[in-house]
């Protein structure tokens, strides 16, 4: 995996996780081996290798921590519709009844910055509800005094995970802004001043 000169919000190198990218050759370069993909490349399994082991902060103690840095992951298109489906073909095992299936980037988001894939994972319907709405307002509704959006596509070929895209992999509520809650789990991530 690549950071160089990447936005990675002053995490440590084991929480450094990428969540979008622009192609399948951008998750090959930055995410891991691609074991297996769609001939349209809609989706794809990535064997994923973090650039450290987790260390001592606290965020490790939390039951789904595995999730950040999971070896398997499941990537698709923001445009495919089969997430429920790919992702229990993906992680057989695990148990996704009364979860959803959700990008952990907002698709919206993505596709305003120029990412066409995003990672996927399972979450609570009440984490899903909170974690994406006022994003999704802002991209939508956001202009500049000149009538523009404010967002422009992003020159990096992947996203890295910020504070409050962890507090989602950890099936936390983000919630809508304010990001009380993202600040008051800061510690987690960086830990406690």
């Amino acid at each position: 995996m690549i950071i160089e000169n990447y936005d990675t919000y002053g995490l440590d190198d084991c929480l450094i996780t990428p969540v979008a990218a622009k192609s399948i050759k951008s998750i090959e370069q930055f995410v891991g081996n691609i074991i297996r993909k769609s001939k349209d490349d809609k989706w794809c399994y990535v064997d994923f290798t973090p650039l450290s082991p987790p260390n001592n902060l606290e965020v490790w103690n939390h039951a789904r921590s595995y999730l950040i840095n999971q070896r398997l992951q499941c990537w698709v298109r923001i445009d495919y519709t089969g997430y429920r489906n790919r992702y229990k073909s993906c992680f057989p095992n695990v148990n996704i009844d009364k979860m959803v299936i959700d990008h952990i980037l907002n698709r919206r988001f993505a596709k305003v910055f120029g990412f066409n894939y995003v990672r996927l994972v399972h979450l609570d319907k009440s984490v899903n509800s909170s974690s994406g709405a006022g994003m999704e307002y802002d991209v939508i509704n956001y202009k500049n005094p000149d009538g523009l959006s404010k967002f422009k596509e992003s020159s990096e070929e992947v996203y890295y995970a910020d504070p409050s895209d962890l507090i989602k992999i950890l099936n936390m509520k983000v919630g809508a802004f304010p990001l009380d809650n993202v600040r008051d789990n800061s510690y987690l991530f960086y830990g406690k001043r």
